[in-house]
């Protein structure tokens, strides 16, 4: 990768599998796991009073690592 003959991607820690918090918008503070479907980046959130998941498509800018 330094001599500039291999590619390099640069890919971000909101990796599949992750947890993370949103960190602005509508839903803001809420946790849950990012995961992929359909070629599209999603995070399916925990909705406690409900007693269900919810999956949401997300930017990744939006998102923080939660940290175990």
């Amino acid at each position: 990768m330094i001599d500039g003959k291999q590619a390099l991607e640069l890919l971000s820690f909101a990796a599949i599998g992750r947890r993370c918090r949103i960190t602005s918008g509508p839903f803001e503070g809420m946790e849950g796991t990012v995961i992929h479907r359909d070629g599209v980046t999603r995070l399916v959130l925990q909705v406690s009073i409900l007693g269900q998941g919810a999956a949401i498509e997300i930017e990744p800018d939006l998102l923080e690592e939660v940290n175990s």
